[in-house]
């Protein structure tokens, strides 16, 4: 599971302390819940279910974070989320960096029409630690051949293997998903994604059972439960 840093100076900004309690609790939520580089698929059904919220209070929470945050079709960028969690200047020789630079590079061609963004690739001097920085493109150049995020939804969109597992280990999809969700952006964090599919998939499965083993162990119902 993804530990984020967390500024507790922040309820004394005045930024922070003009928003009200919901628009607090979604901003809080989206920081803990984007990937390493800010980014979060826009879903505001999901966000309300498990914020315990109408989806109509989500949807007006979430525009009214508009200044600090950027909308490109059904994804959202935390516009100062790299700053606040301590990781800028990126460096390319840094393994949790490689990753997010390897986030960024999936998402420019998505976002470069943000100006915001285009500022955070390159129009500050200085922003991104060279050789990472080419500023007659203004963008971040390291290839990464396999696309994490598109890694990622091939195998939370795995519907007959994820139902497969569910009847094997007795869970509700929606639970196997969450699992299969915290696994993935853990893997993320420690920059396992590259590796082959069906050995993320073997790695999953398990995992899952020391997770569920230890639960049982516990007394404890299942950790992700709906």
């Amino acid at each position: 599971m993804a530990t984020r840093m967390t500024n507790t100076d922040k309820w004394k900004d005045k930024w922070f302390r003009a928003l009200n309690p919901m628009e607090k609790i979604l901003f809080i939520y989206l920081t803990e819940n984007c990937n390493n580089a800010g980014f979060i698929e826009v879903d505001y059904e999901y966000w309300a279910f498990q914020i315990g919220a109408d989806i109509d209070e989500i949807e007006t929470a979430f525009k009214e974070l508009k200044n600090s945050i950027e909308t490109v079709g059904e994804w959202c960028w935390i516009v100062n989320f790299l700053k606040h969690q301590r990781n800028l200047p990126l460096n390319p020789n840094n393994n949790a960096h490689k990753n997010i630079i390897n986030i960024i590079n999936e998402f420019k061609n998505k976002f470069i029409s943000s100006i915001k963004f285009k500022e955070f690739l390159g129009a500050n001097e200085g922003l991104i630690s060279p050789p990472v920085m080419y500023s007659n493109s203004n963008s971040i150049n390291l290839s990464n051949s396999n696309s994490i995020l598109d890694k990622k939804n091939e195998i939370l969109n795995s519907k007959l293997w994820i139902e497969n597992i569910c009847m094997k280990k007795r869970l509700k999809y929606d639970v196997c998903v969450i699992y299969l969700g915290v696994f993935l952006d853990d893997l993320e964090l420690k920059n396992d994604l590259e590796k082959p599919i069906n050995d993320i998939r073997n790695h999953f499965i398990n995992w899952l059972d020391i997770e569920i083993e230890k639960e049982k162990k516990n007394n404890k119902p299942p950790k992700y439960h709906i």
